[in-house]
């Protein structure tokens, strides 16, 4: 019996894998046991699984966590004819294929070692009731990060409360969602050897502090948010603006009141693309049944209908084009920036720059909301040049 472990992306997802496991089981006679991990908890499970070698056959892990696994000499990659049987690499997002084919982790070359599954994207998601109260037309107001703070400064003076709310407590999230501010002004967070921050750069310096002066915004009662109370807080009405993935249209708590008025755009500069992968375990003696199933959930047919219940985004380009989302201004919209978007570098050592930027991003903003009256400059610098120094030598010795 296969198993096969995936990410809890709400109970109407689970029940869809549910059933396409059924489907499965009836077209190819293999039973696939479903373990459900929560996010939380998964990268500890996943771990486990790769140390002892014993666990699930087939794995949903998050695209910025292969590398580490292929380091661990935990995973089996795949061959050419393998990737040919899903249509080819043309067939995927290209920012979701250049997650799964590293370039500078040991031994791994170009060769793929997932297969991508879902992206997610940051978006801005806002209140068209409140932008009207303000006189601002969303076609314009997020198109620099400069128009995105003069759009929270005329927020303020047609007295919205509260014009923003981010998360900011330690997250990876305000990593994912400044991405775009660092990519747009042409700089970026590691070099492509993997051996230099370049998050200290003055194009990528200047982007950081553009994303920390919408501080000036945030309300005290919404300070030390993390991802959860930031996206709860905007379904309640409570802001006129956030930024987070596609979730939140589906999200359960979402209030009728901001159903009706909510809308969404891309982010200034250049979207974070990430998403998930289906990985096969180095471990597993199952390999051609396993190969069968990723080619099964990652069917155009199979994406279609995941994706309607997780809220995330297909990673095979065929899907966008069909119905329903080919219709949907929605999809039409968000279709421009998957396509154009980045993902973060498959790298050997990314996973510890993405925690130290983690904790950076967090002492910034508790240093921010310490010190209102402080230069919101000056707290970046101080932060982003202390841990540029702390990772150099870990960097240049990788």
């Amino acid at each position: 019996m296969l198993e096969l472990s995936i990410m809890n992306h709400g109970a109407q997802f689970v029940a869809e894998v549910r059933d396409l496991l059924t489907k499965f089981k009836h077209s190819t006679r293999t039973e696939v046991r479903l373990r459900v991990l929560e996010w939380r908890e998964a990268w500890a499970e996943l771990v486990r699984m790769a140390v002892y070698n014993h666990g699930a056959d087939v794995s949903e892990i998050g695209s910025t966590w292969l590398s580490e696994f292929i380091d661990m000499t935990a995973l089996r990659p795949f061959a050419g004819a393998e990737i040919a049987r899903l249509g080819g690499a043309q067939q995927f997002l290209p920012s979701a294929w250049r997650s799964v084919t590293p370039t500078l982790t040991n031994n791994a070359g170009m060769t793929p070692w997932g297969v991508p599954w879902l992206a997610d994207m940051r978006l801005i998601h806002y209140r068209q009731d409140m932008f009207e109260q303000a006189g601002l037309d969303a076609r314009s107001a997020f198109q620099s990060p400069r128009t995105m703070l003069e759009t929270c400064a005329r927020l303020q003076a047609a007295n919205v409360a509260h014009p923003v709310v981010l998360p900011s407590r330690r997250s990876r999230m305000t990593l994912h969602n400044l991405a775009g501010w660092v990519w747009g002004n042409g700089g970026d967070f590691i070099s492509s050897d993997g051996k230099k921050a370049l998050f200290v750069t003055d194009q990528a310096r200047a982007a950081i502090h553009a994303y920390f002066d919408l501080g000036r915004y945030l309300p005290s009662a919404m300070q030390d948010y993390d991802e959860n109370q930031s996206d709860a807080a905007f379904l309640r009405g409570d802001a006129a603006l956030t930024i987070s993935g596609p979730w939140l249209l589906r999200a359960p708590d979402l209030s009728s009141k901001v159903a009706d008025q909510m809308r969404q755009a891309l982010l200034p500069g250049v979207p974070y693309i990430g998403g998930s992968q289906l990985v096969i375990w180095k471990h597993s003696p199952y390999i051609e049944p396993a190969l069968r199933l990723i080619r099964y959930l990652n069917s155009d047919e199979a994406q279609a209908c995941l994706v309607l219940s997780s809220g995330l985004f297909p990673t095979r380009l065929e899907v966008l084009v069909r119905e329903p989302f080919q219709g949907d201004l929605f999809y039409q919209m968000a279709a421009d920036g998957l396509k154009t978007g980045r993902a973060f570098p498959a790298l050997a050592l990314w996973g510890l720059v993405e925690n130290k930027l983690a904790e950076t991003f967090a002492a910034i903003w508790s240093d921010i909301f310490l010190n209102p009256a402080a230069d919101i400059h000056a707290i970046v610098d101080v932060h982003l040049d202390d841990t540029a120094r702390r990772l150099a030598a870990t960097l240049a010795s990788n």
